[in-house]
C-alpha cells in the first residue's frame, strides 16, 4: 500500500531553452511514463463512484490528477486524488447535477423531434440537430469546469461562466476534447462487455488525460495566474481575445502546500 503514497519518480533536469516536445510526442511520453499511474487512478476512480452520488466529485479528483500529469509534475496520487475529492465535493456535485440534467432535457428532445420529423414534418431534424449541438456544449463545457474546479480557487459561477465562454472562444481545444471523447465513447462504451475489462483497467483514466490533454493548455493560458503577473501583451493564438475578455481568472489552488504535506507522509 505504500506505493500508493509515494510520489512518482521526477523528471530529470530539462534545460529552460530546451525546444519544446511535439504534442503527439509529450502524448506518448506521458502515456509511457504514467501507464502504472493511470491504471492506479483508474481503480480508485471506480471505487470512489461506488456510492453514484460521488460521481461528480470523484471526476473532479481524476482531472486533478491527470492535470498533474499533463502539467509533468510530482504528485502524490492517493493524498492528491483524496483532497481534491473532499475539497470540491459540494461543488462538484451541484455541477454535475446540473450537467445530468441538462443533457436529460436536451437528449429527451432529440428524441422527440426526431420522432415528429419522421411523422409529422422533415424540418423538425433540424430542432433535433439542434438538440444534439446543446448536449455537445454542455459535454465540452463540463470538460472544462471539473480540471478548473480541481486547479484553481473560484466561485462556482465564474467557473460555469468560464466553461461556457472557453467552449466557443477555444474552439479548437474543445473540438480536440469532444473528439477525443467521442473516441473514448465508441470504441469503449460501444464496445460493451467486450471492453469492460479495458474500461476497469486503464479506459477511463486515459479518456480523463486526453482530454486534461485537450483543455489544460487553454485553463492554463486564460484562467490561471501565474505567481509573476502575466503582460498584456501575451496572447494564444487559437483562443478568440473578444470572448476571454470575461473571463474569471485566479491562482492555481493549493499545488504546492498539497505537495509539501504529502511529502511528509
Amino acid at each position: 500500500m505504500r506505493r500508493w503514497y509515494e510520489p512518482r519518480n521526477d523528471k530529470p533536469d530539462i534545460p529552460k531553452n530546451a525546444p519544446k516536445q511535439l504534442p503527439h510526442v509529450k502524448v506518448l511520453t506521458t502515456l509511457w511514463r504514467e501507464f502504472w499511474n493511470l491504471i492506479k487512478l483508474n481503480v480508485i476512480f471506480i471505487l470512489s463512484c461506488i456510492p453514484i452520488v460521488t460521481i461528480p466529485a470523484a471526476i473532479t479528483a481524476m482531472s486533478r490528477i491527470a492535470c498533474t500529469m499533463v502539467r509533468d509534475e510530482n504528485f502524490f496520487l492517493w493524498n492528491d486524488y483524496w483532497k481534491a475529492f473532499r475539497r470540491d465535493f459540494g461543488r462538484s456535485l451541484l455541477a454535475g447535477l446540473l450537467a445530468l440534467v441538462l443533457i436529460a432535457v436536451f437528449s429527451v428532445s432529440l428524441m422527440f423531434y426526431y420522432n415528429l420529423a419522421g411523422a409529422v414534418d422533415k424540418l423538425f431534424i433540424l430542432v433535433a440537430a439542434f438538440s444534439v449541438c446543446l448536449v455537445i456544449i454542455v459535454l465540452v463545457a463540463a470538460f472544462y469546469y471539473f480540471p478548473m474546479l480541481s486547479l484553481v480557487d473560484l466561485p462556482m459561477k465564474s467557473l460555469l461562466i468560464n466553461s461556457l465562454v472557453m467552449v466557443f472562444g477555444c474552439f479548437k481545444r474543445s473540438l480536440l476534447a469532444i473528439v477525443s471523447f467521442l473516441i473514448f465513447f465508441v470504441l469503449a462504451v460501444g464496445l460493451l462487455p467486450t471492453s469492460a475489462l479495458y474500461l476497469g483497467i486503464i479506459g477511463i483514466s486515459l479518456s480523463s488525460l486526453m482530454i486534461c490533454f485537450a483543455v489544460y493548455p487553454a485553463i492554463e493560458d486564460r484562467v490561471m495566474v501565474a505567481k509573476e503577473e502575466k503582460t498584456e501583451t501575451e496572447s494564444v493564438p487559437d483562443v478568440a481575445p473578444e470572448a476571454m475578455e470575461t473571463l474569471s481568472s485566479a491562482e492555481i489552488g493549493g499545488w504546492d502546500d498539497e505537495e509539501e504535506e504529502g511529502s511528509d507522509n
